[in-house]
């Protein structure tokens, strides 16, 4: 990216990464989506990705990308809350200030974790206002689709 923007100008790119790499703050773990704020500034916007149901291309230990499925977000989690009908929809995070009606976007609770390779366990915990300046739910989730 830093290549790109030195040598093409100014642009806009698109990465796609799980919310743990994503994240603006993640803890004490160092995540891409820091280093990119460090770096870009207001110049980087960190969207998270919530998904209610279906299932998303991952690698699974013999090496092979698969369709694998979502499990269930557990009660409480961010998407069991984002689970409203609608079929997608896009959350502002970035000035949402706290009321009793969102005083649960303010806590830290389970969010899905899911990225390249097949895990056990697909929900970690997040403070989603603290790491996405934006999140994009989908209620239904197929498999990308690898180009030949």
């Amino acid at each position: 990216m830093q290549f790109l923007s030195q040598n093409d100008g100014p642009a806009r790119l698109v990465l796609w990464v799980s919310n743990t790499q994503a994240a603006t703050s993640n803890g004490a773990e160092h995540c891409l989506g820091q280093w990119l704020r460090a770096t870009y500034g207001g110049g980087y916007v960190g969207l998270g990705l919530a998904l209610g149901q279906g299932s998303y291309a991952a690698e699974n230990p013999a090496g092979q990308w698969v369709a694998t499925p979502l499990e269930t977000p557990p009660p409480g989690s961010y998407e069991a809350w984002l689970r409203t009908g609608l079929p997608a929809f896009f959350l502002s995070l970035h000035k949402l200030e706290l009321t009793e009606a969102n005083a649960w976007l303010f806590q830290q609770q389970l969010l899905r974790d899911a990225g390249s390779r097949q895990t056990r366990h697909q929900f970690g915990l997040h403070d989603l206002r603290g790491a996405f300046d934006g999140l994009v739910f989908l209620r239904d989730s197929t498999p990308a689709h690898f180009l030949p």
